[in-house]
């Protein structure tokens, strides 16, 4: 399982949902809410913002990002605007 569906699942159980009062909340069927449950469908961009929103969580907390991971918070610090490089730069062609 991903975290996004397990995510789902326990916000879902969270607030004494039924995957049909789900469903319903959403405008999706039921069958699509258990799909993404069990990590057998992705939800497209507009859905996903549609569960975010319902529960009341972000994007990235639904999803499973944690942004506070050593690794990126160490590399957020590290980055430099020399670092990022503009396509559209004479220089770079």
């Amino acid at each position: 399982m991903t975290d996004f569906s397990n995510n789902l699942k326990q916000l879902r159980k969270q607030n004494n949902l039924t995957q049909l009062m789900l469903a319903k909340e959403l405008g999706i069927s039921r069958s699509l809410v258990s799909h993404y449950e069990n990590a057998e469908r992705i939800p497209s961009l507009a859905v996903a913002k549609k569960i975010s929103s319902y529960f009341k969580v972000s994007l990235d907390t639904l999803i499973g990002n944690d942004f506070e991971q050593p690794f990126l918070k160490s590399r957020k610090n590290s980055l430099e605007v020399a670092d990022v490089k503009d396509p559209y730069s004479v220089e770079n062609n």
